[in-house]
C-alpha cells in the first residue's frame, strides 16, 4: 500500500457483502489445486496489490491460501487483502497466524500491528487501552526487525501523536520518531514530518514536505498523488490537476490520479472534460470506480447537478467496489443526499435507510435519516 493511503486504511469498517463474495470464492477455488502457473501468478499479489487492484489479488491468492494453510506469507498478504475490504475480524485473524508460523518476519508483525490498530479504533474505550498496547508491542516488533518497515514506523508516530501520556503518548517522541524515518528514507521522512506539521494544525508546513516529497523522488506515483491530494486541500485546483496528470504519465493503471481530475473538474464543473476522465478510467482501470464516486460527492457536496450525481453513484453501485474505496453503503448515502437535492424525500429517505441497514454504525447516515423524517 502506498504512503498516500496509510491513513485512510484505518478507517475501513466490515462489509459483510464482500466477506461473503470472498467466502464462496474460496469454496470454489479450493478445488483447483495450488501448482505450476497457477502458483506463479500467485506471485503477483503483492503487485496488485501495491497498485490498488485488490479485487485481482484477492483472486490469485484465494487458492494459495485454500491449498497452504500453513503459508505465512499467504496468510499475511490474504490478511492485507481482507483488511483492504474491511473484514478486519477476518484480516485479524490471518495476521495472527502468519506471526504464529513465523515470528520472525518483520512484515507479519507490522500487519497485525495495522490490523489491531483497526480493531481499537472500533472497540469501546475499555478494550482499547489494551489494543492500544498489543499495537504498539507489534509495531515495535516489527521495527526491531526490520528498521525499514514504514507502515509500523508510520503506526508508531502516530500512537505517540494521538495516545494519552499515560498510554505512552508523547509529541516529543513522535518527533524523534519522523527523523528517524528521514534518516533512513528522505521520502518517508517528508510524509512523517507532514504529520507532524498537521498534528501541529500547519497544513502549510504539511504542504510544503509534500512538495520536498516530489523532489525527493519525482518518479513516485505516490508522492505526487498525495501533493496533488494536499494541493486540492489548499484550493489550488490548478496544483492538483498538475501533480495528478504527472501521475497519470508515471502509471495510467492506477485510479488515484482520476479520481483527482474527475474532483477537479466536477467542482469546475468541466463536463466534457469530466467525461473524458471518468471513460479513460473505466478504460485504464477497469473494476474500479473510485472516480465516478469522487465527482458524484463533490457534486452533491456543491448542491450541483444532482441528477447527474445520481447516475455517476447508480454506476458505482453496478460494481463491486475495489479493495479501500467507499463502500456500497456509503454510495447509498450519497445517493439518497443527491436525490434529496432532486426534491425526491422517499427515495432519498429508502436509500439512506438501506445505507444504515447495510452499515449499522454508519453515524453520518443515522443524521441524515433522522434530519429527513423529521422534516417530512
Amino acid at each position: 500500500m502506498t504512503a498516500a493511503t496509510l491513513h485512510a486504511r484505518r478507517l475501513r469498517a466490515a462489509l459483510a457483502l464482500l466477506a461473503l463474495a470472498a467466502g464462496i470464492a474460496l469454496l470454489l477455488l479450493a478445488l483447483v489445486p495450488l501448482a505450476g502457473p497457477g502458483a506463479a501468478r500467485a506471485a503477483e499479489a503483492p503487485d496488485l496489490m501495491e497498485r490498488g487492484r485488490w479485487k485481482e489479488a484477492r483472486a490469485l491468492l484465494v487458492p494459495r491460501v485454500a491449498a497452504h494453510p500453513d503459508d505465512a506469507e499467504a496468510a499475511w498478504l490474504m490478511s492485507r487483502v481482507l483488511d483492504a475490504f474491511r473484514d478486519v475480524p477476518g484480516a485479524l485473524k490471518l495476521a495472527e497466524h502468519a506471526v504464529a508460523l513465523d515470528g520472525k518476519d518483520a512484515r507479519y508483525h507490522e500487519q497485525l500491528a495495522m490490523v489491531v490498530g483497526e480493531s481499537a479504533q472500533r472497540a469501546n474505550p475499555l478494550k482499547q487501552l489494551g489494543l492500544a498496547h498489543r499495537f504498539r508491542k507489534e509495531a515495535e516488533a516489527a521495527v526491531a526487525l526490520d528498521p525499514r518497515r514504514f507502515e509500523a514506523q508510520d503506526g508508531l508516530l502516530e500512537f505517540f501523536l494521538m495516545a494519552p501520556g499515560i498510554a505512552g503518548g508523547s509529541k516529543d517522541k513522535a518527533r524523534d520518531k519522523a527523523e528517524e524515518i528521514a534518516k533512513l528514507d528522505p521520502l518517508k521522512g517528508a510524509y512523517a514530518r507532514a504529520r507532524i506539521a498537521l498534528a501541529n494544525h500547519d497544513s502549510t508546513g504539511a504542504l510544503a514536505q509534500y512538495h520536498k516529497a516530489v523532489e525527493f523522488a519525482p518518479g513516485d506515483y505516490g508522492a505526487r498523488i498525495t501533493l496533488a491530494g494536499a494541493c486540492a486541500a489548499h484550493n489550488d485546483a490548478a496544483g492538483a490537476e498538475r501533480e495528478a496528470l504527472e501521475a497519470r504519465r508515471i502509471d495510467a493503471g492506477r485510479v488515484g490520479a482520476y479520481v483527482v481530475l474527475a474532483a477537479v473538474r466536477a467542482r469546475q464543473q468541466r463536463w466534457a472534460e469530466l467525461d473524458s476522465t471518468l471513460a479513460e478510467a473505466e478504460r485504464n482501470v477497469p473494476g474500479n470506480l473510485a472516480a465516478h464516486y469522487q465527482a458524484a460527492r463533490i457534486l452533491v457536496a456543491d448542491r450541483h447537478e444532482p441528477a447527474q450525481a445520481e447516475l455517476l453513484l447508480r454506476r458505482y453501485l453496478t460494481v463491486e467496489p475495489e479493495g479501500g474505496n467507499p463502500p456500497w453503503s456509503g454510495a447509498h448515502w450519497r445517493l439518497g443526499q443527491a436525490l434529496e437535492l432532486e426534491g425526491r424525500k422517499p427515495e432519498a429517505i429508502a436509500e439512506v435507510e438501506l445505507a444504515v441497514r447495510q452499515r449499522p454504525d454508519f453515524e453520518d447516515a443515522k443524521k441524515d435519516l433522522k434530519r429527513m423524517k423529521k422534516r417530512g
